[in-house]
C-alpha cells in the first residue's frame, strides 16, 4: 500500500517537481530563442554600419542559439511523450 500524504495524493512531489521542470524548460527555451533574435538584429545592425566582412561570422552565435532552441524544444515533446508512455505501461500494469 502506498503511503498517502495529507492531501490524499501519494505522489504530490513528483507532479510538483515535474510541474517546475516543465516551467523551467519552457523559459530556457524562450530564453535561446531570445538570445537568437537579439544577436541576429546585432549582428545584422553591425554588418551594415561597420561591414559586412567583419561581423559575417558572428551569425553563427545566432544559427547556434536558434538550434538550441529548437532542439529543446523537440527534446520537450519527446520526455513528454515517454512519460505518457511510462503513465500508460503503470496503468496497463495496475489494471
Amino acid at each position: 500500500m502506498k503511503s498517502l500524504n495529507r492531501l490524499g495524493n501519494s505522489n504530490w512531489k513528483t507532479n510538483s517537481n515535474l510541474n517546475n521542470m516543465n516551467l523551467y524548460n519552457t523559459i530556457m527555451s524562450y530564453f535561446w530563442l531570445a538570445v537568437a533574435s537579439v544577436s541576429f538584429v546585432t549582428v545584422t545592425y553591425l554588418c551594415f554600419t561597420e561591414g559586412f566582412e567583419k561581423y559575417a561570422s558572428n551569425y553563427v552565435f545566432s544559427i547556434i542559439a536558434l538550434a538550441t532552441f529548437f532542439v529543446k524544444r523537440w527534446m520537450m515533446k519527446r520526455v513528454g511523450n515517454h512519460q505518457q508512455f511510462l503513465k500508460d505501461k503503470s496503468k496497463e500494469q495496475e489494471g
